[in-house]
């Protein structure tokens, strides 16, 4: 190297390309967070789509007292003789139908809650148990309806009628709402406040006549109801009933808008009394799993069988139901991401826990239902594979080629600029070392030329 000449330009070259490879590097990671972000916004888009629903991680009920009758009211209630005990007293009646009317049915359920009316004990102290609020599930033995002496709220009619339970236990009811159940013998449930012990004594021609009881049947407990409902005799579900399953229509828009209750409800309640040990570990688990479970071809094949999916967790919402043979009270409705983009809607008897939505994966190992044509708040129709199943499996992610491509340019790009760096550094060094050497070489030339 010829040192009488300053290099300004030496390591140009060199640190141009490696500027380059930074920037190369810099844009496709920057492409593939890009991509990221579109996945993750068509995701949220994908949400928007689902079943709006009650939000089981909201918080919508608060706690309160415990439901009472008051003391001066509950003093005029007089269970001394059959014809004190036939009189229904106006003050506590219409209290205790007031505080049932201004309180939600889940309000009631979930806050408050039922306990199984004992008639015995109901009987044996009936000041003790007073607003007690209880359920009796039985046959409706009969039924009529009156006018009310004063409205309570807006409601003129009190529907009142005499349920049987299974033990051959008898009950009086009484609502302001009109009963679902208007057929003798049917199985119904009621649920409600016990007020006192009634005795029933038949006056022919007034409103209060029920003409399938006797002139006189004592010792009723009377039941101040916010809903009688048509309910089942309950048995729990042990073993699957595929032809049950199968019965569950589809193929045509108007019975895929529709979920079939009674095949529903036995999937729900087989579930929550099935051992998830005893699941086939052979079930099928395509990719394309949920896709496949929307082609009309395949559809009987995977009808009432075990199948296992995977995805990413949307949203969780907890879904309340109506009575039914299995005694399912309340299910929760996971919806899942699959791998294919098709928003799984999956049925659960239990209530998945620790789970992070929109975060973790899952793997679901549940029975194909039907497809279900749900509508969304935007108007929009989506059609999607229902799956039952007992619960959700967390799943571990190995990443894909793409986290792998990114994970090496990331890395390749903190070498590159850690190589770039060492190179200017030793540039510079090198650059600073020849100036200093050029400016003492000058200066001895010039010495030189002085002593001459």
């Amino acid at each position: 190297m010829d040192i009488n000449r300053r290099p300004a330009g030496a390591p140009t070259t060199r640190l141009v390309w490696m500027l380059g490879l930074t920037v190369f590097l810099g844009a496709a990671i920057f492409y593939l967070f890009s991509i990221t972000a579109s996945q993750r916004r068509d995701t949220l888009t994908q949400a928007e789509k689902a079943p709006r629903e009650e939000d089981d991680f909201a918080n919508p009920l608060y706690p309160e007292e415990p439901i009472k009758l008051a003391d001066t009211l509950a003093a005029t209630i007089d269970e001394s003789t059959p014809l004190a005990r036939s009189t229904i007293e106006p003050e506590p009646y219409r209290d205790l139908l007031s505080k049932l009317i201004n309180r939600t049915q889940r309000f009631m359920r979930e806050v408050i809650g039922y306990e199984k009316a004992d008639h015995d004990a109901l009987l044996a102290d009936p000041a003790k148990h007073r607003a007690k609020p209880v359920w009796v599930r039985g046959t409706l033995v009969d039924y009529s309806q009156r006018l009310l002496e004063r409205p309570i709220g807006e409601h003129k009619i009190a529907y009142f009628g005499v349920i049987e339970d299974f033990d051959g236990k008898r009950f009086w009811y009484e609502t302001l709402f009109e009963p679902d159940a208007y057929e003798i013998g049917e199985i119904t449930v009621a649920r409600g406040l016990f007020m006192k012990d009634f005795a029933y004594i038949k006056r022919p021609g007034t409103p209060m006549e029920l003409k399938n009881l006797p002139d006189r049947v004592d010792h009723l407990p009377l039941l101040v109801c916010r809903r009688v409902e048509s309910s089942y005799r309950i048995e729990p579900v042990t073993a699957l009933d595929k032809k049950l399953v199968r019965t569950a229509l589809w193929g045509m828009r108007t019975t895929e808008l529709q979920l079939d209750l009674r095949p529903l409800y036995h999937l729900l309640g087989y579930m929550k009394n099935a051992d998830a040990s005893t699941f086939p570990t052979d079930a099928p688990n395509y990719e394309d799993m949920a896709e496949r479970l929307l082609v009309n071809s395949r559809l009987d094949k995977y009808r009432g069988e075990f199948v296992k999916i995977w995805g990413r967790l949307g949203p969780i919402y907890k879904h309340e139901d109506p009575e039914n043979p299995a005694g399912i009270t309340h299910h929760y409705r996971a919806y899942v991401f699959t791998p294919g983009r098709v928003l799984l809607p999956v049925f659960l008897a239990e209530k998945p826990k620790g789970f992070k939505p929109y975060e973790d994966y899952v793997d679901v190992t549940g029975i194909f239902f039907k497809p279900w044509r749900y509508i969304t708040e935007e108007g929009k129709t989506i059609r999607a594979p229902v799956v039952v199943a007992k619960s959700l499996t967390l799943r571990k992610i190995d990443p894909g080629p793409w986290e792998h491509i990114m994970i090496v340019l990331v890395v390749g790009v903190f070498v590159a600029i850690i190589a770039v760096g060492l190179l200017i550094y030793r540039d510079r060094r090198d650059l600073k070392r020849h100036n200093e050497e050029f400016i003492r070489r000058r200066r001895e030339r010039r010495l030189r030329a002085e002593a001459e």
